[in-house]
């Protein structure tokens, strides 16, 4: 799915619409439509919270789903200062039917993650991951507005302490992890403290050793990523 292609931390809720804006937009490649949605379940991602301003592409008049007072599903990740993209069509009813269909699409995209991390179709053999629960202990360099200016692709640490091992071999309270960027951590706002599980590329075997940015997820949903891990692992010549 191409809108989750480029999405960093997707987030599958269901809300209420409490706002929209309602005017004709022109029919143009840059235009969104701004919407405030009341959240009250999410089934994939970060929680962003009670209410959260969503953009969609949009044009003309409101589109039918915009002017639904239902209770719909909503697939939309953070971006740059944290403002958010949504997916148009994935605002539907929030019918049984359609939460199935919804958390298998983003059950196939994080067995794609994973699959991703582990063993990328341009590498001949499986690669050496970590994967732990943990807390963030310091979530990179606080940058505020200023531009990511580098004539190498950058990269910044964010040290984690760790509370659980589930893949892989670590023996430190704590770990460094290598993201790509000047820092801190992307959207959404990760703080200090905050619980998180990390999915890890371990790119040297031996001391000293580096780890590399896979992906965070909340731990509420461990089972749902180690599923998708066991899944991967299942092809043949994984392990």
């Amino acid at each position: 799915m191409q809108f989750l292609s480029v999405a960093d931390t997707p987030v599958l809720f269901v809300g209420k619409l409490s706002w929209v804006y309602s005017e004709y937009l022109p029919c143009t490649v840059q235009n969104t439509r701004t919407t405030t949605w009341s959240i009250s379940r999410v089934f994939y991602g970060f929680d962003p919270g009670k209410k959260v301003d969503v953009r969609f592409g949009s044009c003309g008049l409101p589109e039918a789903q915009f002017k639904s007072q239902d209770e719909m599903l909503v697939i939309a990740y953070p971006g740059y200062r944290n403002v958010w993209t949504g997916m148009t069509e994935s605002v539907v009813p929030a019918t049984d039917a359609n939460i199935r269909i919804a958390r298998k699409v983003m059950e196939d995209y994080l067995r794609g993650q994973v699959r991703e991390l582990v063993w990328p179709r341009r590498v001949r053999s499986p690669r050496r991951i970590l994967v732990f629960e943990g807390t963030i202990v310091d979530p990179g360099p606080q940058r505020g507005d200023a531009p990511c200016v580098s004539t190498v692709p950058p990269i910044f640490p964010v040290k984690f302490q760790v509370a659980q091992i589930l893949r892989g071999n670590w023996g430190e309270k704590e770990v460094t992890v290598q993201f790509p960027g000047c820092g801190p951590l992307r959207s959404p706002p990760y703080r200090e403290g905050q619980r998180v599980l990390v999915f890890a590329l371990r790119v040297e075997p031996e001391p000293p050793t580096f780890f590399h940015g896979g992906f965070l997820l909340p731990p509420e949903q461990e089972a749902e990523a180690m599923a998708a891990l066991r899944a991967v692992e299942a092809i043949p010549g994984t392990r």
